[in-house]
């Protein structure tokens, strides 16, 4: 849903491409950081369910958690109009705050 495409797959690598795409501060930079966010927590606290309490989900059920998750946290941030941003609220069928007069306020 987030088109993230990375060549390379390993941790290291992964963790260096976000703290380098960090200067890029666009629509598309906020969403990969919001699904990589998202992925680690709720990876994590499937691993704790796992381990303390045996209980698990199945992979759909922590992509449902991410997906709704990042949804919720794309309609609570304030934007500049854009078609970036435009896409992204299709392809999320979101709809994100607007920057009102320059002052920050959304609609």
């Amino acid at each position: 849903m987030a088109d993230i495409m990375y060549e390379n797959c390993d941790w290291y690598g992964l963790i260096m491409r976000f703290a380098n795409d960090c200067i890029n501060k666009n629509i598309g930079w906020i969403v990969r950081r919001l699904v990589f966010a998202a992925c680690v927590y709720f990876l994590w606290q499937e691993r704790n369910e796992r381990i303390f309490r045996d209980n698990q989900n199945s992979s759909q059920e922590i992509y449902n958690k991410v997906v709704e998750n990042v949804k919720y946290r794309l309609a609570g941030i304030t934007v500049k109009d854009s078609s970036n941003v435009r896409k992204v609220e299709d392809k999320w069928m979101i709809k994100c705050k607007r920057i009102v007069g320059g002052y920050g306020k959304g609609k």
